[in-house]
């Protein structure tokens, strides 16, 4: 049985590794949606600069989707398997745990299913 679970995540964890960002929000917010919650997703936009990097349109760290409604309220900040937060959007999450809500990196759909049940019982 165990090998079978293992078998299981590491699936998972190669299913996701060839999906793309904008692919897992898309499928957190569905889900979030078909819960009941309220669901807004803030765009990563900016000015493109000459040198090729950008000049941010937000406040930098900002989630990628925020969510309310069912008596809790939170952000996810989405990353593909690899990827890390950075100093700002760590700073964001923990500030929204901080005042009491829910403030979490998601790999995956799973991920998202899983906070949702300890908090919507």
């Amino acid at each position: 049985m165990p090998n079978q679970i293992q078998g299981e995540r590491m699936n998972k964890k190669i299913i996701n590794r060839k999906l793309k960002e904008q692919d897992i929000q898309k499928g957190i917010m569905s889900y979030l949606e078909l819960q009941g919650f309220l669901v807004v997703k803030f765009p990563s936009v900016g000015i493109k600069k000459p040198d090729g990097s950008y000049i941010p349109m937000r406040q930098k760290g900002i989630a990628d989707i925020l969510f309310w409604g069912r008596g809790i309220a939170g952000a996810i900040e989405v990353k593909k398997h690899g990827n890390k937060v950075t100093p700002e959007q760590s700073e964001f999450l923990e500030k929204m745990r901080d005042k009491g809500y829910i403030g979490m990196v998601a790999y995956s759909i799973d991920d998202v299913m899983e906070i949702i049940s300890l908090y919507c019982k």
